[in-house]
């Protein structure tokens, strides 16, 4: 057996590998619209852009957990101002009823502000974000 070999076939046979990896290398950056794509394509860039996806996702996650926080402080805010509505109301009736009452007026003052105590109590205990219970009790 012969076998016949060729310099001029070992190098086209040599270019058309390096034509076709050239040819995958396209054809993956078109796919992905990306031009770096593995850590050989270009180990710097790979390495920063990899870093840079890191950030980007943990400052996505920062940014989440304080719109979280924001919502939960509107919700504390919200309870805590119809808590102050109630003292305020509270704080009236106790003008109010300052000077000569009967049984019966004293009864009915200590009554609307022991619902409107009871209002703010409740108030406290059933404020609640995702689950958890804003006011300790």
């Amino acid at each position: 057996m012969i076998t016949y070999n060729s310099i001029a076939a070992m190098k086209l046979n040599r270019y058309i590998f390096d034509y076709n990896n050239q040819l995958n290398t396209i054809n993956t950056q078109l796919k992905t619209g990306s031009t770096i794509n593995k850590a050989a394509d270009d180990p710097a860039r790979f390495n920063f852009t990899a870093k840079v996806k890191g950030y980007a996702e943990l400052y996505g996650v920062a940014n989440e957990n304080a719109t979280s926080g924001i919502a939960m402080v509107d919700i504390a805010q919200e309870s805590l101002d119809t808590m102050q509505s109630k003292l305020s109301e509270i704080k009236s009736i106790l003008e109010i009823s300052t000077g000569t009452l009967n049984a019966s007026q004293r009864a009915d003052y200590q009554n609307q502000i022991n619902k409107l105590i009871k209002e703010i109590y409740e108030i406290k205990y059933n404020t609640e974000f995702n689950g958890l219970q804003i006011f300790e009790k």
